[in-house]
């Protein structure tokens, strides 16, 4: 999901939840409602830094003994006036960034899931992102196995992704035509 946080910064984000079922969707939809300002501003109205919100996160929604899953996430902000990006990688596939003129590289490492250890720590990562150049995405596992992501190819496949960005029906289609009939059925999902 994304959505504006305050008038010049909108807030970001991509998660997964460990398993399939009833209690994975149940927790998917909690931290959908948790992922709203109250959470994610200060008392001052402020954004909060991305790592103190997974670290509350953490402690919100922690693994317990009766199988409470896991979650890997993303959570970011995006400054429109000086275009900062700012953002955590929770034991979540590294976001990248598609240069229209050049590579594409990874954003960041990716730090532990949510919920597991309750010590755990994050840390932001900066940088800034070029008007009309550059392009961040985020994705889950199922697109990361089918890509491949860690190969040159499976970056160039990210470069036609983003390329097909600007029609969704198209980016489906691209998106189903590098799955091979043998991969595996895992959710795909993409913020570009």
């Amino acid at each position: 999901n994304y959505f504006r946080l305050t008038a010049d910064v909108v807030a970001f984000y991509i998660l997964d939840v460990a398993g399939h079922g009833v209690q994975s969707a149940l927790l998917s939809m909690a931290l959908h409602r948790w992922l709203q300002p109250d959470h994610l501003l200060d008392a001052s109205s402020r954004p909060r830094s991305p790592a103190a919100v997974v670290a509350d996160l953490n402690r919100a929604f922690p693994c317990s003994d009766d199988d409470t899953p896991y979650f890997t996430m993303v959570y970011g902000l995006f400054n429109e006036v000086d275009r900062e990006v700012r953002l955590v990688a929770a034991g979540h596939p590294s976001p990248v960034l598609v240069d229209r003129r050049g590579p594409v590289r990874p954003v960041s490492g990716s730090g532990f899931p949510v919920g597991l250890f309750p010590d755990a720590e994050w840390e932001t990562v900066r940088f800034w992102m070029r008007r009309d150049r550059d392009t961040l995405v985020l994705y889950t596992d199922g697109v990361a196995g089918v890509f491949g992501l860690e190969s040159a190819e499976g970056m160039a496949a990210v470069a036609k992704i983003v390329e097909a960005a600007d029609c969704s029906e198209k980016l489906g289609t691209t998106l189903q035509s590098w799955r091979k009939p043998e991969d595996e059925r895992d959710d795909m999902s993409l913020v570009i």
